[in-house]
């Protein structure tokens, strides 16, 4: 599996529609149930996968706009090196796309939640994820999270033809993982300002300059002939 990247959004609780009772939720790559934080695309910082090199990433793009992120859920992507054709029956490798740099920076933590199928037909970003989307769920087991267990079960049902009726491939595999909440909690609050020096240090900077008790930061100058030091005209010269 090769590192995609990160994802932050709004995870929904499973739709009546979909008749899967022993799913809880949709924690889906695509956008269609659980929606991203935001329509990102616009912001042109995401990476050559569609998705972002760093959770710190979005959290600039969140404090830069002014985005309320903190509801929705942190996810970190890894994804299968090939794409399954439904049409040809055949694996076939893919590369990120060249014109967005692609330096992913793996999570210190992480918890596994699946595996999901994606449907890629422009190539881009993620489109449909037919487990939740086209109710694939209901025909084949998945976990409470609308996700294949292992990458194993993702396999072998697109070669068993479940998805090709769903929506156009090819398909490409994901592994999904969560993000910590402490780690979500430390990008929430960190700032994009530069850090103010502690009172002390900045106390000791002021003494170098200005080591005399009541000395002034600058040398008063005598007036000008005819005027005072504001340069204005004194009472005398008037």
């Amino acid at each position: 599996m090769i590192p995609a990247g990160y994802m932050s959004k709004k995870v929904v609780a499973r739709p009546e529609w979909l008749e899967a009772h022993g799913v809880e939720d949709i924690c889906s790559v695509s956008e269609c149930i659980s929606n991203s934080f935001a329509d990102y695309i616009k912001f042109w910082r995401h990476n050559g996968y569609w998705l972002f090199n760093s959770a710190e990433d979005i959290a600039e793009i969140c404090r830069e706009h002014s985005i309320d992120d903190t509801e929705n859920t942190l996810f970190y992507y890894e994804v299968y090196e090939k794409q399954y054709d439904e049409e040809t029956r055949l694996w076939s490798t893919f590369e990120p796309e060249p014109s967005f740099a692609t330096s992913v920076q793996e999570p210190a933590e992480r918890e596994m939640v699946g595996y999901d199928v994606v449907t890629f037909s422009v190539g881009t970003s993620p489109e449909c994820s037919p487990l939740s989307c086209n109710s694939v769920a209901a025909e084949t087991p998945v976990n409470r999270h609308c996700l294949f267990a292992s990458f194993e079960e993702a396999f072998r049902a697109l070669e068993s033809g479940i998805f090709d009726n769903s929506e156009p491939g090819p398909f490409r595999v994901f592994a999904v993982y969560r993000t910590p909440l402490a780690q979500r909690k430390r990008l929430a609050t960190r700032r994009l300002v530069k850090p103010r020096w502690p009172l002390a240090r900045r106390w000791r900077r002021a003494r170098r300059y200005w080591p005399a008790r009541g000395a002034l930061p600058f040398r008063p100058q005598a007036p000008a002939a005819g005027g005072t030091s504001r340069g204005r005209p004194s009472p005398a010269g008037r």
